[in-house]
């Protein structure tokens, strides 16, 4: 039986329809694949065979003007942990915690949940203290590691603590000149680019890609510290003498403004800021609002020398009291 040639061409048209579609419907994809979504695609595929490690900046040191260190960034010691190589996360954790401070729960927890995840390594604790560093290292842990990162120190402690603020786990300013300068002082971060397998870790022969950091500037204040120690111990004393709750100290210099000295009471040590309330944090020198006191006096001069109510070498005498809520205010 042969098949009428109506019959050939027909499914011949279709034969073709059907790959004239197939052809454009492919030829479509490829576009969306490679224009439309290209770059994206191929951010992917990069982000799963390298992986950026940054490389922490030096945060800028903060001087007074007798260029004596307020706060500076030191070397300290971060634990990281391999997860694929930790064996026994519960004996690990168990060992780990108190040498750390940590709950042991929430560290088993967060171990189990980082190898469910296929993590490669994780943050243990950052930048710890050198007891926590002798005491994790004296375990010798497998899968525990140390790296180092850069942490802020405070090494007058208290002083200017209102003025000089404090900075984050990140060495990101939170509070005072920290904060206010903190574009200048944090730098710029760099990277190192490694091939790494599907489990991130680093291929034995592939390459790396290192971008230096960029170190944050160095700033100068017009802070005077043995001014700044003087006024803080004066207001120490006053406080005492009174049974203030707090007390603020300015001095400046009357030739060009500058502030040499800011004090204020209660204050707290940017150190370990996070022991303290925020309201501790507050710098009331310019935050509060407070009676300006005798310094107002040149303003009121000024205004009747200028209107002529005054004689630029008249004089008074003063000898009167007014009583105010039962104390008795003398003119000075």
């Amino acid at each position: 039986m042969t098949i009428p040639l109506t019959v050939i061409k027909r499914r011949l048209v279709l034969l073709l329809l059907f790959s004239l579609i197939f052809s454009i419907t492919l030829i479509g994809r490829l576009f969306w694949l490679q224009f439309v979504r290209g770059d994206e695609l191929k951010q992917r595929a990069h982000d799963q065979w390298t992986k950026d490690v940054m490389v922490e900046p030096v945060r800028g040191t903060l001087y007074d003007r007798n260029a004596n260190p307020l706060a500076v960034s030191a070397t300290v010691d971060t634990v990281v942990a391999s997860v694929p190589d930790i064996g026994d996360i519960e004996k690990t954790a168990e060992m780990l915690a108190p040498a750390l401070d940590m709950d042991k729960a929430k560290l088993v927890e967060t171990l189990k949940k980082a190898k469910e995840g296929n993590k490669a390594s994780i943050y243990i604790k950052r930048k710890i203290t050198e007891e926590e560093s002798k005491a994790v290292r004296e375990l010798n842990l497998k899968g525990i590691y140390f790296t180092k990162e850069t942490k802020r120190f405070y090494p007058e402690r208290n002083l200017a603590s209102h003025l000089l603020g404090f900075t984050g786990i990140d060495s990101q300013g939170l509070d005072g000149v920290e904060l206010y300068y903190d574009k200048y002082l944090r730098g710029t971060p760099g990277r190192i680019v490694s091939e790494t397998d599907a489990l991130s870790r680093k291929l034995p022969f592939g390459v790396d890609k290192y971008i230096p950091p960029e170190d944050g500037f160095d700033l100068v204040l017009t802070i005077d510290k043995v001014i700044q120690h003087i006024a803080e111990r004066e207001l120490e004393k006053v406080l005492a003498k009174y049974e203030a709750k707090r007390g603020i100290i300015i001095v400046m210099d009357p030739r060009n403004g500058e502030i040499l000295a800011l004090a204020a009471k209660p204050d707290y040590d940017p150190n370990e800021f996070n022991k303290y309330s925020p309201k501790d944090w507050r710098n009331p020198a310019i935050s509060d609002s407070y009676e300006p006191g005798s310094t107002f006096k040149i303003v009121t001069i000024s205004a009747a020398l200028e209107e002529g109510v005054i004689g630029e070498h008249e004089h008074f005498h003063c000898d009167g009291f007014i009583y105010v809520n039962g104390v008795s205010i003398k003119c000075p």
